[in-house]
């Protein structure tokens, strides 16, 4: 079989430095990454990348010397190029989230009561130029939609983060033309967690709360019930707010609340720190409350799985269910409302390894590798 010739089209992302070895270590590969960028040097791709384009001239792109194209990530500056590649030609989709739940959900049926006001009044304190320019795009969104549907129509493959949302999607998506399920992840234990962490557990009992400046980690309701667990005067509460859509002023109401309900034991992380600085603040939160209602923050989950630490989703979160159904030990934010001590009880020995041994099972590099054989001889075969 002669080289499989896969164009990546992706974003300036970290994501796609983890996915990337996996598939210049795969058999019978050759490699291209074109970044979809604007203006200035690239800022998170590390990489060796082969074409930096405009958004406006990828539609334009000449792709007859590819085999197969691989989106990482939907946005809406791929769906025109998408849209004219010829029919002969596979394309695979990996998923992020925020490029597919809007398919599947509402935004605002993401967010629970507190949050919920906050962006409104956050929403309302924007200034009318922002004000007005939120409403021009609003304007476009059924146009985008109709777009988009056409696109993923187009499309081949498609890879969530999870395999649970697969048909979250295939349901809203309400069509008899839907990309085929392919199961793949980006990153190993061992490239992004492991080197790093070695086989430490974790040693501190501060606790987590979401991963990013974005509403639908509903940070407000989270700190409420936080609150409502006496915790103990050694625990910190740690909340990254480094990236992530939010504005300033919920970045700045969210570290208003922690201080208020937690003093100085409330750590915002405003700013962006390289991923060893990072892990090493995780290391010593041995709870960890992600309050949000759809999936996300998996890398997050991932580690902190990995090193023992007790997590807490919402019953409501696809997550949840598929992290429970393959084996893992994972409390639900309804168990710690009703039983606030378990805020201030480590995991047992027995369940950290449990969590240890199937994290290393579904995301090793092996196990990672094996996907990506198999992605790229779904592409070989289409």
């Amino acid at each position: 079989m002669s080289d499989m010739r896969l164009l990546h089209i992706a974003t300036d992302d970290k994501f796609l430095d983890y996915a990337l070895p996996l598939f210049q270590s795969a058999t019978n590969t050759r490699n291209s990454v074109w970044i979809i960028h604007t203006r200035g040097a690239l800022q998170l791709t590390k990489s060796k990348v082969d074409r930096v384009i405009d958004p406006q001239k990828l539609a334009q792109s000449d792709t007859s010397d590819f085999d197969a194209i691989i989106l990482h990530s939907l946005k809406d500056d791929f769906t025109e190029f998408v849209l004219k590649q010829p029919a002969a030609m596979p394309i695979l989709w990996i998923g992020w989230g925020f490029d597919y739940y809007d398919l599947i959900a509402e935004r605002q049926s993401l967010l629970l009561p507190l949050t919920k006001q906050l962006s409104i009044e956050v929403e309302k304190s924007l200034r009318l130029r922002t004000r007005v320019k939120k409403f021009i795009d609003s304007c476009s969104n059924q146009r985008r939609a109709r777009t988009k549907l056409k696109c993923i129509q187009r499309i081949n493959f498609f890879a969530p983060v999870l395999s649970c949302e697969y048909e979250l999607f295939s349901r809203a998506l309400d069509t008899s033309t839907k990309p085929k399920f392919i199961d793949w992840n980006y990153g190993t234990l061992e490239d992004q967690y492991a080197s790093i962490l070695g086989e430490q557990w974790v040693t501190g009992n501060n606790i987590l709360i979401g991963n990013s400046a974005t509403a639908t980690c509903n940070h407000l309701d989270a700190i409420e019930t936080v609150t409502k667990c006496e915790i103990t005067e050694s625990q910190k509460v740690i909340a990254p707010l480094s990236y992530g859509d939010a504005p300033p002023a919920y970045k700045e109401a969210v570290s208003k609340a922690g201080h208020a309900a937690f003093g100085g034991n409330f750590q915002p992380l405003t700013e962006l720190m390289p991923l060893p600085d990072y892990l090493t603040i995780l290391s010593n939160c041995g709870y960890v409350v992600m309050n949000h209602v759809r999936q996300q923050a998996m890398g997050n989950i991932i580690s902190m799985l990995y090193q023992g630490s007790r997590i807490f989703l919402r019953e409501d979160n696809p997550a949840c269910r598929e992290l429970r159904s393959r084996g893992f030990v994972i409390n639900t934010i309804e168990e710690l409302e009703a039983s606030h001590e378990l805020i201030r009880t480590p995991l047992t020995s027995e369940d950290r390894e449990n969590n240890r041994k199937i994290t290393r099972a579904r995301w090793s590099r092996a196990a990672a590798a094996a996907r990506t054989e198999s992605l790229i001889q779904e592409l070989a075969d289409a």
